[in-house]
């Protein structure tokens, strides 16, 4: 039994109507080496497996060249990231350490170290003159 033979025995109605008889004279016409209809469908239904593995190709490359760039992005944000926590650093060498020159306290009152207050470190400022 032919291939056409089991093609139209499956699907009599297939080639009965006008869109389909249209459509298969397009695809005889473009496979003019196919003997059947179902020979020119199998040769389109490659000819289509073929565009979509050159379109998968496509945007899996894409898609690298992409992370590619997200991945330099990335790179050059850490870079700008360690060089202003650099120049930050230069700037104070102990952020958040407070000094007895900086003097936090209110008139009438001097700095006398730190102490601890819910859970934060703040100035012990002392009633008196400085340096009695």
């Amino acid at each position: 039994m032919l291939l056409t033979e089991l093609f139209e025995r499956r699907e009599p109605n297939l080639r009965k109507t006008a869109r389909t008889q249209r459509i298969m004279s397009q695809l005889r016409a473009r496979y003019p080496q196919a003997e059947t209809d179902l020979e020119a469908l199998l040769y389109d239904f490659r000819a289509g497996q073929r565009m979509d593995r050159q379109d998968i190709n496509r945007l899996e490359s894409e898609i690298d060249d992409e992370e590619n760039r997200i991945n330099q992005i990335q790179r050059d944000l850490d870079d700008v990231v360690r060089q202003r926590s650099m120049q930050e650093t230069k700037k104070d060498p102990s952020p958040g350490k407070i000094t007895p020159s900086e003097d936090p306290c209110w008139a009438g009152y001097h700095m006398v170290g730190t102490k601890k207050k819910s859970g934060r470190t703040v100035p012990n400022c002392v009633p008196g003159k400085k340096g009695s």
